[in-house]
């Protein structure tokens, strides 16, 4: 809940019903929907999401982020460390387009802790 919390506020769609993209500093990102799965990150061989159905399939959609953060999830060393913990370095992998290091991931970190403890 909390990564679609913070990725689209639950949207698929703006109130126009136009597509749902995401912004980056340079006011566009082809992140799109629920998930805000980039293009780039959709075509990777190991996902291997129709970027044209993650724009207009809300479930379809919310599938793929399940599949895309399930794969950052379960890609980290676990050892002591808690489900909190684990949820929130995902999400940093999430975010980052699977950079490892978060490098990418600016202050969404903190956005979904904090949504991640209200859930």
């Amino acid at each position: 809940m909390a990564l679609y919390d913070t990725e689209s506020s639950f949207r698929q769609f703006t109130k126009d019903g136009n597509l749902l993209y995401g912004r980056d500093k340079d006011g566009y990102t082809s992140a799109v929907g629920l998930s805000q799965i980039t293009k780039g990150t959709a075509l990777r061989n190991d996902l291997k999401l129709d970027y044209s159905k993650l724009q207009t399939d809300w479930k379809y959609n919310l599938e793929g982020g399940v599949k895309f953060y399930s794969k950052m999830y379960h890609q980290q060393d676990t050892w002591y460390k808690s489900d909190r913990t684990i949820s929130v370095e995902a999400y940093s992998r999430y975010h980052s387009g699977y950079s490892t290091d978060g490098s990418r991931r600016g202050d969404y970190t903190d956005v979904y802790l904090n949504r991640y403890n209200k859930y």
